[in-house]
């Protein structure tokens, strides 16, 4: 093996020879050198940060490992729905990629573009979309009888909230199936228990609902 290292823009030719073998050569073209970023998807809210990716790469976007060090920044077109927290990643020498840099929900649904960028080269960019994260009842569809009670049912989110959240509970009938208006998750959970009561024949269909997340239904 041997290594070949881009000094400049332009095409060499390499030739390749030996006493007594036919010789062979090998083109090389050397490109304005370009970063790649892997990252991006839908995000909730709530969800935690993510890292990215960068890798140095040239035209054709194969990667090659580094002579030296590149200082790559990263920046969010929309901090308000995606922050950077790793503004500064390294792409050391003898390497092609950095995984170092992290990112998260800025607290808004939106959509942005994650941009890295760095001296000399191409610049690259993902997009995130962040939306509000779902409420969800842990059945769909059920029955009781009049007179019972089932318990240990819950509402939950997709992760654990950093603040205590209320969920609102909408009953059509308070006649058919008792329900509390509403229920707390607390912090650093992602769930809460709650009781129904059957009271009459019939069926009603509950909503849960929170600010900034998506309502749930279910049917008893």
């Amino acid at each position: 093996y041997f290594t070949t290292t881009a000094r400049g823009l332009g095409m060499a030719t390499v030739v390749m020879s030996s006493p007594g073998w036919t010789p062979d050569t090998m083109v090389v073209t050397t490109t304005t050198p370009y970063l790649g970023l892997s990252g991006g998807g839908t995000l909730f809210i709530t969800s935690p940060a993510q890292n990215v990716t960068v890798y140095a790469e040239d035209s054709t976007r194969n990667v090659h490992y580094r002579t030296s060090s590149l200082v790559v920044r990263l920046a969010s077109r929309d901090t308000m729905v995606m922050r950077v927290l790793d503004t500064l990643v390294t792409i050391p020498p003898g390497q092609y990629y950095s995984s170092a840099g992290r990112v998260i929900p800025g607290g808004l649904g939106g959509s942005t573009y994650v941009v890295a960028t760095a001296s000399g080269h191409q610049p690259d960019s993902v997009p995130y979309t962040v939306q509000g994260p779902p409420l969800t009842f842990s059945w769909t569809t059920s029955r009781i009888g009049a007179g019972q009670e089932d318990y240990n049912l819950y509402v939950y989110t997709p992760n654990n909230v950093t603040s205590a959240l209320k969920v609102a509970i909408a009953n059509p009938d308070s006649t058919i199936l008792g329900v509390p208006d509403t229920v707390t998750i607390p912090i650093n959970t992602n769930y809460v228990y709650f009781t129904v009561r059957g009271k009459a024949p019939g069926s009603v269909t509950l909503t849960a609902t929170a600010p900034g997340y998506q309502a749930d239904s279910a049917i008893y």
